[in-house]
């Protein structure tokens, strides 16, 4: 099985590296945003040091210029655990009217697991970002709640670490202390794939709500799906066209109102990435890089 893991991943690399290849010479960059508790680079390294083959690789703030991610080909928001100020958001808001990418891994809850763990229980209460309005814009919501599983047959299986079928073969998909995300609006310009959905007896639970290391079944059950994963792409409309340009913005060029072809790919479980995840989850991640590349911009 080890075996099959790593032939997979480099199968996936070796196409991901292709691709890159044809459609430019030069390397891309990525730029994993910090200053928001992100996650350490320790704590990602394993994908991190997979995307240093074919990709320039930053860790950085965003600083004030209204144009300084625009040679990105992806920004990525890697579980922040403080709000993001008016200005961080023009500047991606701008980033994406030029047709940009953000892949953004975002809770909608703030747990303390040092006292999880040591207590064995602890309060789940909702997490504010101060990027609900700008998700909103881009017709995606993350709701103040968890997504547990109930009934588990295997007694070692957390209810809140949920096994959610790949998009793109049999393999699974580990998501842990997931909010459910709703699709909102009716841009008809944008087009909205769900990439990751409950595929078991789940339920919803609205915070603030304790949560135990040990939980007891939920009898409250629903065959509805929620969605984890979504991935939306198309012509976006400006969070900020009938907004100022808040202070502190350096602005180069015009404010742009509507954006050229381009991608919001919002997950709502902060630790898809982390060293410590099946490694299923990074061939995941891989891939719908490498599928995002292939989309006309």
């Amino acid at each position: 099985m080890q075996k099959y893991n790593y032939l997979k991943i480099f199968l996936l690399i070796l196409s991901f590296f292709l691709i890159a290849c044809h459609k430019e010479k030069e390397i891309k960059s990525i730029v994993f945003l910090q200053g928001h508790g992100e996650h350490y680079e320790e704590e990602i390294s394993y994908i991190l040091d997979t995307l240093s083959f074919h990709f320039n690789i930053d860790m950085g703030n965003i600083t004030g210029k209204s144009n300084e991610l625009d040679n990105y080909e992806f920004v990525i928001i890697s579980d922040p655990q403080k709000a993001f100020n008016e200005k961080e958001k023009y500047i991606l808001d701008q980033y994406l009217m030029k047709g940009g990418s953000i892949i953004a891994l975002l809770k909608g809850h703030r747990i303390d697991y040092q006292t999880l763990i040591s207590n064995k229980k602890t309060i789940a209460a909702p997490l504010d970002l101060n990027l609900n309005d700008l998700f909103f814009t881009y017709n995606l919501r993350i709701n103040p709640d968890l997504i547990r599983k109930n009934k588990t047959n295997n007694v070692s299986t957390w209810v809140y670490n949920l096994e959610i079928n790949n998009p793109w073969n049999k393999t699974f998909i580990n998501m842990n202390l997931s909010s459910s995300i709703d699709i909102v609006g009716k841009n008809e310009q944008i087009k909205k794939n769900i990439l990751l959905q409950t595929n078991e007896s789940s339920s919803r639970i609205e915070l603030p709500t304790w949560i135990f290391m040990k939980e007891k079944d939920n009898s409250i059950h629903t065959t509805i799906p929620f969605s984890i994963g979504v991935h939306n792409k198309g012509i976006f409309t400006s969070h900020y066209k009938h907004r100022l340009v808040p202070d502190g913005v350096i602005q180069i060029g015009e404010k742009l109102i509507e954006s050229k072809n381009a991608q919001v790919v919002l997950f709502s479980s902060g630790d898809l990435l982390l060293n410590t995840s099946p490694k299923e989850n990074h061939h995941f991640f891989i891939q719908l890089l490498q599928n995002m590349m292939k989309e006309e911009k």
